[in-house]
């Protein structure tokens, strides 16, 4: 019986879902497609029909992921925003990270297991996810600067030192909720904690 395209889709979706899974609790190194497979519920011939290999897979998770979350964090960031609401915007942004399996897992993989990944046959991932990273530290730069001239930055700070401040509190936070040991302690207060690490440069406080 032949498959419909909806149905083939639904089964590469599986497969792609499978996989970013065991990639964070087993790491991508030692998972096999066997296990994919098995986790899945499906025949290797299944999930070889629809990818050649792991690699083939982790390709097609970033275009599915990573380069929708690009899009978006470019479209959210793209704009002429008070102190105050950029703080929201990454507040939002990272605190709401547990409550999406997929990203989670995501998340995990490249901040915690990124050195696994790091090697010729995936170098374009690498590239994408190197994107993904620049584009975060860019846009909040070029808010941080916009702020200072707009006089709700205290002007007694300096662009680099309000960048890395803020850079390390947001790395801190993501790396902090992609870990099951502090997951659950950071969780209900990651939005607070980015809030007052933005408040801690503005001329006035946040309402």
């Amino acid at each position: 019986m032949r498959r419909t395209k909806e149905e083939v889709e639904e089964t590469k979706n599986l497969i792609i879902e499978t996989a970013i899974k065991l990639f964070d609790e087993k790491g991508y190194k030692y998972t096999k497609m066997s296990h994919i497979a098995v986790e899945a519920n499906m025949t290797r011939g299944a999930v070889y029909w629809h990818f050649k290999n792991k690699q083939e897979i982790l390709r097609a998770l970033c275009e599915q992921y990573l380069k929708n979350d690009i899009n978006e964090l470019q479209k959210l960031l793209n704009g002429h925003y008070s102190w105050q609401q950029t703080a929201e915007i990454f507040a939002l942004f990272v605190a709401d990270l547990p409550n999406f399996a997929i990203r989670l897992h995501f998340a995990r993989i490249f901040f915690i297991r990124q050195e696994q990944l790091l090697n010729q046959e995936l170098s374009e991932i690498n590239s994408l996810f190197s994107q993904y990273r620049l584009i975060i530290r860019q846009e909040l730069r070029r808010l941080i600067e916009q702020n200072i001239k707009s006089g709700e930055i205290s002007d007694k700070y300096s662009v680099d030192l309000v960048h890395s401040y803020l850079q390390s509190i947001l790395t801190g936070v993501v790396c902090s909720l992609t870990d099951p040991f502090s997951q659950d302690i950071i969780k209900s207060q990651a939005k607070e904690i980015i809030l007052l690490a933005f408040e801690a440069f503005s001329v006035t406080k946040f309402k």
